[in-house]
């Protein structure tokens, strides 16, 4: 709030217009103030249009040599700021108070409208200039169980209201409530995993060597011992019903939804071996199909005070998959015997509901 001076000076401290009916004398203010209204979930915590997700206020004077009574030239008084008690509290520059409740919050911004000076033992009376601001921080707040995402309102939640007139006189103008915090401008996301950035996305995994006579010994098929196959997530948050898709990305993909294998010259298909896919013991088909490998990432465990996001932005969350070797038949490149390297080729996708 600003008010500018003409730089007229008078010997009475009386000051009148029939614009907006403004009259004031030495005692009048002029005052501009904000109401914080809603229902509250928890202490100093009010509701949105989001169930589960509350918002909390802090307000700030950001002008200094404030006095701190309604004598002084110039304050800002808060009420339901700080503590609960509903005692008032006149602002200090650069401290934060909070939303306290238990009912309306109200920050007034106050000076007066009329100051004086003398000069040769006479009394001068004139409009001073003056600015007086405050800052307003929000902050959301979990307040339970989330299931739904999108655009979080708070239009409910705060309003303004301004007296033009100073203090006293007859004339006060309230416009409508002018809302600070509609639209689209805070949306909360679904929290989601991907791939983590710190580590390498091309994930090489050394299967070791295997016997081809293998087949001979134990029989058909044979299988070899799960490797471990960790696939490392970033999540932002307590991601739900996560489900991975593998599908072979191979020339020629087997028909029972396991990984194909080639040499590693020519990229010649090799029959007999291949690698099959598992997650907690249990086969993958490698075709495409989705398997839910439940909640992963870190999220607010209090539903009574904590940030929503109380985390790190970004939690790495490790997923171990097993793979193995199977022989089912002699192992040939175009029919013929083989032995030497092998490699095979998976992608990987990530699927949420």
């Amino acid at each position: 709030m600003s008010c500018s001076g003409s730089g007229i000076e008078g010997t009475t401290p009386l000051v009148s217009s029939s614009y907006g009916g403004i009259i004031a004398n030495s005692s009048s203010l002029t005052v501009m103030g904000y109401n914080i209204a809603g229902s509250l979930v928890d202490s100093g915590i009010l509701n949105t249009t989001v169930p589960g997700i509350g918002i909390r206020f802090y307000v700030q004077s950001d002008t200094p040599d404030l006095g701190n009574g309604i004598d002084t030239p110039a304050y800002i008084r808060l009420a339901g700021f700080g503590d609960s008690s509903g005692s008032a509290v006149f602002a200090a520059s650069g401290v934060e108070y909070p939303y306290a409740g238990p009912t309306v919050g109200q920050a007034a911004l106050a000076m007066s409208m009329l100051r004086s000076r003398t000069e040769n033992g006479t009394t001068l009376w004139y409009i001073p200039t003056r600015s007086l601001s405050i800052s307003l921080r929000a902050e959301l707040i979990k307040t339970g169980y989330v299931e739904n995402y999108g655009p979080v309102s708070f239009s409910h939640l705060f309003n303004s209201w301004i007296t033009p007139s100073p203090s006293g006189s007859a004339s006060v103008v309230l416009p409508p409530s002018i809302h600070f915090l509609t639209g689209t401008g805070v949306t909360l996301v679904r929290p989601t995993c991907k791939l983590s950035s710190q580590r390498p996305t091309d994930y090489s995994v050394n299967m070791g060597t295997w016997d081809a006579n293998t087949i001979s010994r134990e029989g058909a098929p044979a299988f070899g011992p799960d490797v471990p196959v960790p696939v490392e997530l970033e999540c932002n948050g307590m991601a739900e019903n996560i489900r991975m898709r593998f599908e072979d990305a191979g020339a020629s993909p087997l028909p029972v939804s396991n990984i194909g294998l080639y040499d590693a010259a020519g990229g010649h298909k090799i029959d007999g071996l291949e690698i099959e896919l598992r997650y907690n013991g249990n086969h993958i088909d490698v075709n495409g199909s989705a398997v839910n490998i439940g909640s992963y990432g870190s999220g607010a465990t209090s539903v009574g005070g904590d940030k929503m996001f109380a985390v790190p932005s970004t939690s790495f969350v490790p997923i171990t998959f097993q793979a193995r070797y199977i022989q089912r038949a002699m192992i040939t490149r175009s029919a013929v015997n083989y032995t030497g390297p092998v490699s095979g080729t998976v992608n990987l996708f990530m699927v949420y509901d």
